[in-house]
Formats: structure tokens, sequence, C-alpha cells
């Protein structure tokens, strides 16, 4: 599996996004982590990314 992997990840929630970011210490991906739809759409355009893990219910955007 690819370790050099950017992954972007939108979860409002603290406690599951503590969960996801498992991936960036043991998986030893290159994780980053946002609260809401409005920073993930943000964010892609600061930097390039391989892939989105994202919560469906969240604020101001949701992530379907």
């Amino acid at each position: 599996m690819k370790k050099d992997l950017k992954i972007l990840i939108a979860e409002d929630d603290p406690a599951n996004a503590n969960l996801l970011d498992l991936l960036k210490k043991r998986g030893g991906y290159h994780a980053t982590i946002v609260g809401n739809g409005v920073e993930a759409l943000n964010l892609p355009n600061e930097i390039p990314l391989d892939t989105l893990l994202t919560d469906w219910m969240m604020p101001e955007i949701n992530g379907i």
C-alpha cells in the first residue's frame, strides 16, 4: 500500500477525528483533518490530495 498517500479527513466530531488521526500516527499516511465541509472545499486548492474521508452530517456544508 502507498504510504505517501495524502488524505483529507473532514470530521466535525473531535472524538472521531482523533480516531481517524491514527492514519497519520500509526499508519504513516499524510493526513490533514478539518472540522467542516467549507474547510474541506477550501483546503484542496492549497495542497494536493489523493483522497477524502468525510462525515456526511457536518455544520455549514455536509459531506455529501
